[in-house]
């Protein structure tokens, strides 16, 4: 069961360049919202991923919500999608055709949110919220080369960590 212990999106937030268009506690009181809505998508069949998420920001924000505030949102809620979509995941099972166990994804994700939230939040964004490396880069306001070079550098670490 994911509870809002696990969508602690605090660390990433305050390493993200970007202020949100309402206050950070008006987001934290939305975050059981969030957290509510994805779990109903992913109960419905629909994982966590971009499109869900552009969904729950449609739904929370109505017609009101701009490209600007859709990534503010997607900023706010990708690591609570990533926990909701790990959560749900069978800890022994394999990622895609790898040799990867969520188990060993969990564990490095963790370290990487310690040691570098913002790769951690490129991460997120990318694979999470469905943001190609141009928009990961527009959303956290760093050249575009940056975020392929350090999505290149974590999809490396995590294959020789785990070789």
């Amino acid at each position: 069961m994911v509870t809002d212990a696990d969508t602690d999106s605090t660390a990433v937030a305050e390493q993200v360049p970007i202020k949100p268009p309402v206050e950070y506690s008006a987001w934290m009181q939305l975050r059981p919202r969030i957290t509510r809505e994805l779990l109903r998508l992913a109960d419905a069949g629909s994982l966590p991923t971009g499109a869900a998420l552009k969904r729950v920001c449609h739904c929370l924000f109505g017609g009101d919500c701009t490209p600007r505030d859709e990534t503010r949102f997607l900023i706010f809620a990708a690591p609570i999608a990533r926990k909701i979509a790990i959560g749900l995941a069978n800890r022994g099972d394999r990622i895609g055709d790898s040799d990867i166990k969520v188990q060993d994804l969990v564990e490095w994700l963790g370290w990487l949110d310690r040691f570098d939230p913002m790769c951690a939040a490129m991460i997120d964004l990318h694979y999470f919220a469905g943001l190609t490396t141009k928009q990961t880069a527009a959303a956290l306001r760093l050249p575009p080369a940056t975020v392929i070079r350090d999505l290149r550098f974590a999809k490396a670490w995590l294959q020789t960590k785990l070789i």
